[in-house]
């Protein structure tokens, strides 16, 4: 198994300029090999002080889901999907795209994450010489509840004793857009050299700030932008883009689970569990993205 650790910051939501797509190290874009993508909350949603309920946490997503689903809906085959919460749930590698807040401690096992990280989504993915080098077979995202104070209403709540407000919605809908396999529309320092965008040129460095492109800083899938923003809820045609033309409406992916296909994927009970692969797993790769919002520059 292979582990690549990629490390991000967060996001922002007009003329197109350029997206970035995240590769395999054979270069294929990462992509679900089906029509739908299931996003279930851990049922022990936010323990850190009740800055939102399950009940939120659900329709939050919810509302995350529809801003990709409702952008998108012309070009491509892809959905993501919600299951309401009803069962504990963790960020490993089961086929589960999670969503899991993280109210006691920040990190997993004995890893520690960096404290100002906002939240981080875990992608894992296929990674061989074959046709299915870059399929993405799990994506699960945590909630840094120690260090932030969720909320749906960044302009009038107030954030918890010795945490940040943070928009929950933006939140999630930019980190949708890793689960979909996009990275960010500018270059963060963490590869050795900047990715290239859609139009085979080196994205920006993130660190021009406020001289970028109104197009690149505009986008959800944006590096920068301050906790309390709301604009990434609003999709960008960059990021629009970008999943459209990694799922095409032309092409014919393998179908979701046939109750997700029959229902359109908007809402599904969940799947009975099932491994990941039987017997043996082929060779993964694992990438996560850290985001940390640190003001919008």
């Amino acid at each position: 198994m292979r582990a690549l650790a990629l490390l991000a910051v967060v996001c922002a939501g007009s003329s197109a300029h350029g997206y970035v797509q995240t590769l395999s190290k054979n270069g294929n874009p990462l992509h679900w090999p089906t029509s739908c993508v299931v996003i279930q909350p851990d049922a022990r949603g936010d323990r850190s002080g009740d800055s939102v309920d399950l009940a939120t946490i659900d329709a939050t997503l919810s509302s995350a889901v529809g801003n990709w689903n409702g952008s998108m809906a012309d070009c491509t085959f892809m959905r993501l999907g919600v299951v309401k919460a009803y069962q504990a749930l963790e960020a490993v590698s089961d086929g589960r795209s999670a969503l899991v807040f993280r109210s006691t401690f920040w990190g997993k096992g004995e890893v520690a994450y960096d404290a100002s990280a906002i939240a981080i989504t875990s992608v894992w993915f296929i990674t061989n010489a074959g046709r299915t080098d870059g399929q993405i077979t799990d994506a699960d995202t945590e909630l840094n509840a120690i260090g932030y104070s969720f909320t749906t209403h960044p302009a009038t709540d107030t954030a918890r004793d010795g945490t940040a407000l943070a928009d929950l919605e933006s939140t999630l809908t930019h980190e949708l857009g890793h689960v979909l396999g996009l990275g960010h529309t500018c270059w963060d320092h963490v590869l050795p050299k900047p990715p290239l965008d859609n139009l085979g040129k080196p994205a920006p460095d993130c660190d021009l700030g406020a001289s970028l492109p109104a197009a690149v800083r505009d986008a959800t899938m944006y590096y920068f932008a301050s906790p309390l923003s709301t604009s990434e809820r609003s999709l960008t045609p960059d990021d629009v883009a970008g999943v459209c033309d990694n799922y095409p409406s032309s092409s014919t992916p393998t179908a979701c689970y046939s109750d997700v296909v029959s229902r359109g994927c908007d809402v599904m009970p969940a799947p009975a569990p099932r491994p990941l692969w039987p017997l043996a797993l082929p060779p993964l790769g694992w990438l996560a993205w850290r985001l940390c919002r640190r003001g919008k520059v």
